[in-house]
């Protein structure tokens, strides 16, 4: 037998809410399905579009420039002779006159489709020895190598290389280049007028209806025409709806050589998410309205139970005061009260037994860590007192940390079992007193995951952290897995601190022991073995803040 509150809330949530529920997520799912394949199938159509609208605008600007192919080889002929001119007086480029040379052959881009040109000349290392122009980008194209292969065997071939078409500089360009009779090589670059080809870029957004904003850029990242007033900062998670799309053009110049240039477009498919979102909201109202219509009908009989409630709310603190029970009218109701105290009692006592007995069995299991570490310390000839000065550091550490108790114990006791590996590492490599050759320092390192192997069971996760992390270096140099930053675990970038600074002040047979001094220098300044980028700074600072505090000397013996 149920109470009317168990079928008040098996029709709300066992039948009513779970087939709205189900119903809104296979409505979702579909929806959201063919909106992806939706957007999936416009943004592949997209480029192809967009290809085709770069291929016309070049063929078109490439037929307009063969028009003035006349006029190009004149500019060419009348101003390579003012450089050859200088080079047969063995004078050197700054005595030419810029501004003169450029007024000369700007006479003859009248009525043309040039607005203007600018002159570089490049030495047989690529590097540029004088330009007409203060700012310019033309020659980071030479740091291309297969840029100035394509050059150098067109103009072994032709003695000029045309270059049609090019945004090097961020806008429309046409550029020759030829070698002068010293070699070096003189190019000269024609600006085409943008409406000859910026307007045709605008046709992109007209492609399709989604598209938002086009931002068309060079190889270099200069920018040649952005439409549809967007800055493109990254979408945030709030516009699921839009999607950026980049897509790399490739415009043919010479000998092989084709100019990349990127287009990037914004799409946006608000309008279908639109129905979704509409959809998702009904189902939404829908069981919000369908919840309160259930909740006032449970009000009609609430009264009646309400002090039945009232009473089980009493559990909750495991406190059942006797006076309520003998207030009860019906014997059975009192009856079922009164076994609930009793039992409130017997779980009372059961659970404290239980936290006693958690707490002896941890206990003892950190003791049997410790005396556990003890067998891998004797290995490499080391004494248990490493082994407290690691724990009793952790605990300088750890105890500052706003962390629960309960994983900071584990942090300081599991401590001690950091190198519980090398029982698997062979022992005359543990005990050698040489410097250890590659292959014995790779078997080596391996102790990190031969422990964390002893402790495959979820409950000393923090011990198998330990075991594993405890060599990972903050700046990602570390090992076994080179992770970096807070991808380490918080108890493997502890102990690695702790480790590296008792190992300092600790003799070893490759060295004697360091001073505090000496190693919080070492720590925080590097040394051919420490880096300080080797730790977690916030950590770190926490430590010498804590050590400061201490008896340091004492701890080691030293008093």
């Amino acid at each position: 037998m149920k109470p009317i509150k168990y079928y008040y809330r098996f029709l709300y949530f066992g039948i009513i809410f779970p087939a709205l529920v189900v119903s809104a997520a296979l409505s979702s799912y579909y929806s959201w399905k063919n909106i992806s394949s939706i957007t999936s199938r416009v943004s592949s159509e997209i480029k192809p579009r967009i290809g085709a609208v770069v291929n016309s605008i070049v063929s078109s600007i490439s037929a307009e420039i063969a028009t003035e192919k006349k006029t190009i080889e004149k500019i060419l002929l009348e101003s390579e002779r003012e450089f050859e001119r200088a080079i047969l007086l063995g004078k050197s480029y700054d005595v030419l006159d810029k501004e003169l040379i450029k007024s000369k052959i700007s006479s003859l881009l009248r009525h043309t489709l040039f607005t203007d040109l600018s002159f570089f000349v490049f030495n047989q290392k690529s590097e540029i020895k004088w330009s007409s122009e203060s700012n310019f980008q033309i020659g980071k194209i030479f740091e291309n190598p297969d840029f100035l292969s394509a050059l150098t065997d067109e103009l072994d071939i032709k003695g000029v290389c045309f270059y049609p078409f090019t945004f090097i500089e961020g806008s429309g360009r046409t550029l020759i280049f030829k070698r002068l009779i010293n070699g070096d090589i003189f190019a000269i670059s024609l600006i085409i007028n943008p409406e000859l080809y910026l307007q045709d870029f605008r046709r992109i957004k007209d492609l399709s209806v989604f598209i938002e904003g086009v931002k068309i850029f060079n190889v270099y990242g200069t920018q040649i025409l952005t439409e549809g007033g967007l800055t493109f900062v990254p979408l945030k998670w709030w516009e699921f709806y839009k999607r950026d799309l980049e897509n790399t053009f490739y415009i043919p110049a010479f000998n092989g050589w084709s100019e990349p240039i990127k287009v990037l477009l914004r799409l946006n498919f608000l309008q279908m998410h639109t129905i979704f979102i509409f959809g998702v909201l009904t189902f939404f109202m829908l069981i919000i309205l369908t919840f309160f219509v259930a909740l006032n009908e449970y009000s009609v009989i609430r009264k009646d139970i309400r002090r039945v409630q009232s009473h089980l709310q009493k559990l909750d603190s495991y406190e059942l005061p006797k006076v309520e029970v003998e207030r009860f009218k019906i014997k059975e109701f009192s009856e079922v009260a009164m076994t609930l105290d009793s039992l409130v009692n017997k779980l009372k006592e059961e659970e404290r037994k239980s936290v006693t007995l958690i707490i002896r069995t941890k206990e003892a299991f950190f003791d049997f860590a410790e005396k556990l570490a003890l067998v891998a310390e004797s290995y490499e000839h080391m004494t248990g007192e490493h082994l407290k000065r690691v724990k009793y550091l952790t605990g300088l550490i750890v105890n500052r940390l706003k962390i629960d108790r309960d994983y900071a114990d584990e942090i300081i006791n599991y401590s001690v079992l950091h190198d519980i590996g090398k029982i698997f590492i062979p022992i005359e490599i543990l005990q050698v007193k040489r410097e250890l050759t590659s292959e014995e320092w790779e078997l080596a390192r391996k102790h990190t995951i031969y422990g964390a192997n002893l402790f495959t069971d979820s409950e000393f996760r923090i011990a198998k952290e330990i075991c594993l992390y405890h060599h990972e270096n903050y700046d990602g140099s570390g090992y076994p897995f080179g992770l970096k930053g807070e991808e380490i675990p918080l108890p493997g970038r502890i102990i690695r601190i702790v480790d590296v600074y008792d190992a300092l002040r600790s003799e070893r047979p490759y060295k004697k022991p360091y001073s505090h001094a000496l190693s919080i220098k070492i720590m925080t300044e590097g040394d051919n073995i420490t880096k300080p980028s080797d730790f977690d700074p916030v950590l770190m600072s926490i430590f010498i803040e804590e050590i400061e505090k201490i008896d340091y000397d004492n701890l080691y013996g030293e008093r």
